[in-house]
């Protein structure tokens, strides 16, 4: 969402402020599977990079389900499992949460 201050993302009930559209496109992709908080990369090439691969990840699950109901939630909830799991590995990067501090 393009405001007068900048980017913002939607979550929720949650906006995200965002320095740039690399970002915003990162961080909706998450918010829309449903992820709590997400990493993001300190350097903005970095996310600039991911950030396509991420979309285009995100669209051929979409497209290989049906486009809403049960399956799809199921295919979001591994998602978002595997992604914690990954996350927790990692353990590098900037944690953005839609829980208020």
């Amino acid at each position: 969402m393009q405001t007068l201050l900048g980017l913002e993302v939607k979550a929720g009930r949650k906006r995200i402020t965002c320095p740039d559209l690399a970002t915003a496109r990162y961080l909706r992709v998450f918010a829309e599977i449903g992820l709590p908080s997400v990493r993001i990369p300190y350097d903005p090439t970095v996310t600039r990079s991911l950030v396509s691969e991420v979309e285009s990840s995100l669209e051929a699950i979409k497209t290989t389900g049906p486009p809403e109901g049960r399956r799809q939630c199921r295919v979001f909830g591994k998602l978002r499992t595997e992604l914690q799991r990954a996350e927790q590995e990692q353990g590098e990067g900037l944690t953005i949460s839609r829980k208020s501090p």
